[in-house]
């Protein structure tokens, strides 16, 4: 029973001293640790039902790239009133992106029916 204590306490002895001497690594409170993330592309949508884009204005950051979809059961064109971007005929169903990379106010008409107007402001 004794030899049985004693390899008890040698086997105690052996644990937490080594345990003493080799602790685990700790954190470094003067390192700051930081995780970069690249921004994922943004993007916005335009809906254009009942012969209206919508919504019919917007603000968006430069980069960001504007996607409209035809909702209607006719033709629509998303045209800029400046000549900048122009989407042809988008039929039924179709969609069309333009990326907006310069800042600035850009008004937009369907040259087919020239009532339904929007806009987009791309800021930064």
């Amino acid at each position: 029973m004794k030899i049985l204590l004693t390899a008890m306490m040698v086997s105690l002895v052996l644990l937490f001293g080594c345990a003493a001497s080799n602790p685990l690594p700790q954190p470094n409170p003067n390192t700051t640790t930081l995780t970069l993330q690249t921004p994922a592309a943004a993007s916005s949508a335009v809906q254009i039902s009942n012969f209206a884009f919508n919504p019919s204005s917007m603000s968006v950051a430069k980069g960001t790239t504007v996607t409209w979809t035809n909702n209607d059961n006719t033709a629509h064109t998303i045209t800029s009133t400046t000549g900048a971007f122009d989407s042809g005929r988008l039929q039924t169903g179709a969609s069309w992106s333009f990326t907006f990379n310069t800042a600035g106010t850009y008004d937009y008409i369907c040259s087919i029916h020239t009532s339904m107007k929007g806009q987009i402001v791309v800021t930064g």
